[in-house]
């Protein structure tokens, strides 16, 4: 069991911090070092994507959560509150039982009325790799990658995309996938960012590497709610504080992991006019786990959502 409350220092996250987790993401606001409720000593990376996205590992498996917001990228207007930012998959014969999230711009729409959607683009890579045979979730993670950025490049000769575009404050960085999960029967997280050089399309970077046993906790969104609710005794954040947190402790099931995930990303819905870095975060939590005997499983849908026997890959886990 991990230390439940170690200072996180201000600073950048890179390559050299793979394999320690837990991490925060966030553009933090406040002039003091934030403690991090889950943790060894890390430090923060700045500016984050404008999404919440939070994930909670106990020995039961990993539940993950996300907001339901898509803002328009040039005029800032609510486009959706009904958009699917957490994605399955589940291939029983690879040992393969994951979820991943996505977050940046991932819906680019070009001027000409053309669409690259980093979801669907991930969607239909994912059954390419199922009869293929490949070691550790870093690999994976990277070959799934490069098959969506091989469509970016297509796209983008094609006339299709006028530009690349970057995550504001963070040159060159489009977007962002986050894995969760169980590979080859391991707990693991694995992040990679889709990145250009001043319109040179470059290879998928691998960011952050965690493979089991180790802490798996991922809080991207605001350092000012993960402030409120972990450590202040504010009692306007009191509703969103789960037994664990009051004991100040982690969660030690899925159950208590789902509450914490819920209530973090409700919290970051809910003050989205009192915090600048809640501002494109909204619509509803969305909600799934990951355990090793049961793979990916809803817990909130998120609303609008295809029924779930047009989700699931041909591979899917079986119901116990």
């Amino acid at each position: 069991m991990t230390e439940w409350n170690e200072v996180c220092e201000m600073g950048s996250m890179d390559a050299a911090t793979i394999g320690r987790g837990p991490y925060w993401e966030g553009d933090l606001t406040l002039s003091e070092p934030v403690s991090i409720t889950f943790g060894r000593r890390v430090s923060l990376e700045s500016p984050f994507m404008s999404t919440a996205i939070v994930s909670q590992y106990t020995d039961e498996g990993f539940a993950i959560a996300a907001d339901s917001l898509r803002k328009h990228s040039v005029t800032g207007e609510d486009v959706s509150t009904r958009v699917q930012k957490i994605f399955p998959i589940q291939e029983e014969q690879n040992k393969r039982f994951l979820a991943y999230a996505l977050a940046g711009a991932v819906y680019i729409l070009n001027a000409n009325g053309t669409v690259f959607d980093f979801a669907q683009e991930f969607s239909t890579a994912v059954p390419k790799l199922t009869s293929t045979r490949i070691h550790g979730l870093d690999n994976y993670g990277r070959r799934l990658a490069e098959l969506v950025n091989e469509r970016l490049l297509i796209e983008r000769q094609n006339g299709n995309l006028s530009g690349y575009t970057s995550i504001p404050n963070y040159p060159g960085v489009m977007a962002r996938v986050i894995f969760v999960g169980y590979y080859s029967d391991l707990g693991c997280l694995a992040q990679i960012d889709f990145r250009h050089d001043n319109q040179t399309l470059l290879p998928p970077t691998l960011t952050k590497l965690a493979v089991g046993p180790t802490s798996f906790e991922v809080f991207s969104g605001s350092a000012f709610i993960c402030k409120m609710i972990f450590e202040s005794r504010d009692l306007r954040f009191s509703k969103y504080r789960t037994s664990s947190v009051r004991k100040r402790r982690p969660p030690n099931t899925l159950l208590e992991a789902k509450e914490l995930v819920r209530n973090y990303i409700q919290a970051c819905i809910d003050n989205h006019t009192r915090d600048r870095e809640c501002e494109s975060i909204g619509g509803q939590p969305q909600i799934a786990t990951v355990s090793p005997e049961r793979g990916f499983e809803w817990f909130v849908e998120p609303l609008g959502l295809d029924p779930p026997a047009q989700l699931k890959p041909s591979s899917s886990v079986p119901d116990p």
